[in-house]
C-alpha cells in the first residue's frame, strides 16, 4: 500500500559544504592574451647558440650510446642494440677470433714478399714458383675469409 503523507524532515548537515572554486583575485584572461602568451617564435632568437646546444645535446646522447655499447649498460645503448637475443650476438662475435681479422696485414706481408722476389730474382725459376705459391695462399685465405663470414 502506497502512503501518501509528508515526510518528516530530514536533519540538516552540520556544516554547510565549502565552495571548490574560488575566485583568483584577477580578471579571466582573453582569447587574445592567452594565444600571446603561449605563442613562441618558430626560429630562435640567436640560431648559432641554439645550433650549439642541440649539437651539444646530440654529442652527449652519442657519448653515452657509445660507453654503454663499451660497458654493457642497455639503458643507455640505442634501440637496435638492446634485449636479450642481441646481447647474447654481441658476446659471442667479441668473444671469437676470425681469419678475417687477420687477411688484410697477411695480404700485404704476401704482397711485400711476392714484390721484393720478383725484385731480386727476376730471371730465377724458384722465385716465380715462390710467387705462384704465394698467390694461390693469397687467394685460399680470401676464400676462406668470404665462406667464414
Amino acid at each position: 500500500m502506497l502512503n501518501f503523507r509528508k515526510k518528516s524532515e530530514a536533519p540538516l548537515p552540520s556544516e554547510p559544504p565549502v565552495s571548490s572554486s574560488g575566485k583568483k583575485g584577477r580578471p579571466t584572461p582573453t582569447r587574445r592574451e592567452a594565444e600571446a602568451r603561449r605563442q613562441r617564435p618558430l626560429v630562435p632568437a640567436d640560431r648559432k647558440e641554439a645550433k650549439r646546444q642541440a649539437r651539444a645535446k646530440r654529442d652527449e646522447r652519442l657519448r653515452k650510446e657509445q660507453e654503454a655499447l663499451l660497458t654493457g649498460d642497455e639503458q643507455y645503448m640505442p634501440p637496435t642494440h638492446r634485449g636479450k637475443p642481441r646481447r647474447v650476438i654481441r658476446d659471442w662475435v667479441d668473444s671469437r677470433w676470425t681469419i678475417s681479422e687477420f687477411l688484410l696485414p697477411a695480404m700485404l706481408l704476401f704482397l711485400a714478399v711476392m714484390m721484393g722476389i720478383s725484385f731480386l730474382f727476376p730471371q730465377s725459376e724458384n722465385g716465380a714458383v715462390v710467387v705462384v705459391v704465394i698467390t694461390v695462399i693469397f687467394y685460399g685465405l680470401l676464400i676462406i675469409a668470404i665462406l667464414e663470414s
